[in-house]
């Protein structure tokens, strides 16, 4: 968990910075006005750094927000934030030889829930403004799964309000995993109309969701879908250099064919559109574009029934 108010400093090799000499490995607790409370030319153990915080009274952030609560009474914010930081500290083993371990993680399970219950229960809202969770899914899976599907039905409604919320998708992800029962990306993604202006990821989505969708639609064989997605951006990166080759873009024309095209072109390959594919080929040469590793299109136009295209794709490549 983190720590509030509290710097870590660990620098290699520095001179005159807080008394050093060079080629001196050093670590040091800086408080908030700056003072050094602790340092040491070897890192501790975790028994002995958890001594050093509590000579200091230094708190984690979780005790802090519990502290506030205690003195300030129930704040949505600071509960939800709560469950946050304890959800990554939860480390479940079945087969831990310390029964102890799994008392105190089931524990912070209880706590974490409490407060995802409740900010289900009175301020469903509030998944939109706090951070993304984060945490090991199998641990939560074991502790914390029947959360999983109310959470995840909150953050769904969330999402078609606000697809451009990066931490939302995170928390989809994260809770998808736990639940672990295959829900689809894919029908999500279907639902919202995210914002085809927009310069983060493609169609205004985060790029690991991207990422996530086009290999939920691999996997179900769903290409006509994947090259929709890809074709959007497909023309949006290309149209920007064609008009402004100089101006600013995400993507330059060197590495056009490799981020965009090659996975368009294996989408119209896959869907049985080979003609789709080699115009995405020939826009990608058109604008000086080159392909470092074109072997994997190569491969699959022959599979597909389209070596006279693959040959040709070969011949343009070796000129």
């Amino acid at each position: 968990m983190g720590y509030g108010g509290l710097r870590i400093v660990i620098l290699d090799h520095v001179q005159n910075t807080l008394g050093w000499q060079r080629d001196e490995l050093r670590w040091a607790l800086i408080s908030d006005d700056f003072r050094v409370l602790h340092q040491e030319s070897f890192m501790p153990s975790l028994d002995e750094f958890q001594a050093i915080l509590k000579r200091f009274e230094i708190k984690s952030t979780a005790e802090l927000y519990r502290k506030y609560i205690e003195d300030n009474g129930s704040s949505p914010g600071i509960e939800y934030s709560l469950a946050c930081e304890i959800i990554p500290a939860i480390k479940y083993d079945k087969q831990s030889a310390d029964p102890s371990d799994n008392d105190l993680n089931e524990a912070l399970a209880i706590e974490a829930t409490k407060h995802l219950n409740k900010a289900l229960r009175d301020n469903p809202d509030i998944l939109v403004y706090l951070p993304s969770v984060d945490g090991d899914q199998q641990s939560i899976s074991a502790l914390m799964k029947p959360l999983a599907k109310p959470l995840l039905s909150n953050i769904e409604s969330l999402i078609e309000k606000k697809p451009s919320a990066k931490n939302l998708w995170s928390e989809w992800l994260f809770w998808s995993r736990v639940e672990g029962q295959g829900r689809s990306l894919e029908s999500l993604i279907e639902r919202i109309k995210p914002s085809p202006l927009s310069d983060d990821g493609i169609l205004g989505l985060p790029r690991n969701v991207i990422n996530a969708y086009l290999e939920e639609c691999k996997k179900n064989g769903s290409w006509h879908k994947a090259a929709a997605l890809l074709k959007t951006a497909w023309d949006r990166e290309y149209n920007r250099l064609k008009d402004n080759p100089d101006g600013w873009t995400n993507l330059k024309n060197d590495n056009l064919g490799d981020a965009l095209g090659v996975p368009l072109m294996e989408a119209y390959l896959q869907d049985g559109k080979p003609v789709d594919a080699d115009e995405i080929f020939k826009a990608v040469l058109d604008l000086g574009g080159k392909f470092k590793d074109f072997s994997k299109i190569i491969e699959l136009a022959k599979a597909k029934g389209n070596e006279s295209l693959a040959a040709r794709w070969q011949a343009a490549l070796a000129r």
